[in-house]
């Protein structure tokens, strides 16, 4: 069965977020970051062993430089959700998430950030503007917290992929 859109892939999905994107080859990587050849964003590759609560980890990225660039910002929900491969998740300690990306951190102390962790997204709550997403690579799920708990930070660098804002019509139909 196909899809037309990969907002039409079923949740739990590789294809949700990149329909027609290989997962083989998809990343080429440094020792400090990591290029996505399917979005063209680049990651940092390694976490630092810290986690911090929404508001710093934004000034965290704005006023990081990693990899010969300054220009680092939190991800939005849809990015972060693109780096999910849900056919590697196990649920209890393989990550649905690339092995570039695996179990390493910028520091020495591994009991601290994993790579299966709570990561902040960019992305606040509408209806809630204390709460901001996550997405765990524990086993790809995503959700809300309150901004002021304290998340893993994974920053990004490069174009955006748009979050999509439902619409609603004067006829009282929702669009996309």
């Amino acid at each position: 069965m196909g899809f037309d859109r990969p907002a039409d892939v079923p949740p739990g999905q590789d294809g949700r977020i990149m329909a027609g994107c290989s997962m083989d080859g998809r990343y080429v990587a440094d020792e400090s970051v990591v290029i996505d050849t399917c979005t063209n964003l680049t990651w940092q590759r390694f976490p630092r062993n810290e986690r911090k609560n929404w508001s710093e980890a934004l000034v965290f990225a704005r006023d990081l430089t990693l990899g010969g660039f300054d220009d680092w910002r939190i991800p939005n929900v849809h990015e972060l959700l693109s780096l999910v491969h849900y056919g590697r998740s196990n649920g209890i300690g393989i990550p649905a998430l690339d092995p570039v990306f695996d179990f390493s951190f910028d520091g020495d102390d591994v009991s601290g950030v994993r790579s299966y962790d709570n990561y902040w997204t960019s992305t606040s709550v509408n209806h809630l503007k204390g709460s901001a997403w996550y997405v765990s690579f524990i086993n790809g799920e995503h959700g809300f917290v309150e901004k002021s708990l304290k998340q893993s930070i994974r920053a990004v660098r490069g174009g955006f992929i748009p979050l999509r804002t439902p619409v609603i019509q004067c006829s009282g139909s929702i669009s996309q």
